[in-house]
């Protein structure tokens, strides 16, 4: 996973997934939580390979800029 110039290699081999489970690509969205942390909106977007596990989440931070939130940073954290 690629986010900027900061890349991210997981190896799915600890999760034992058969390969003909596992999705074209990394899937994200289907569930999102929104928090205020630090007086800024963070949203912690699930990331899967499977229907059913998620092998982490990438967090954004937004600010209000311009009469909008704009996303500030990006990260991805691994489960």
């Amino acid at each position: 996973m690629s986010i900027g110039d900061k890349k991210t290699v997981i190896n799915i081999e600890k999760f034992q997934i058969r390969p003909d489970h596992l999705f074209n690509d990394v899937a994200f969205g289907s569930i999102v939580k929104f928090d205020v942390v630090d007086n800024h909106l963070v949203a912690y977007v699930g990331v899967k390979l499977i229907p059913a596990m998620f092998i982490g989440t990438i967090e954004i931070s937004y600010e209000f800029k311009d009469k909008m939130y704009q996303a500030k940073k990006i990260k991805f954290n691994s489960e």
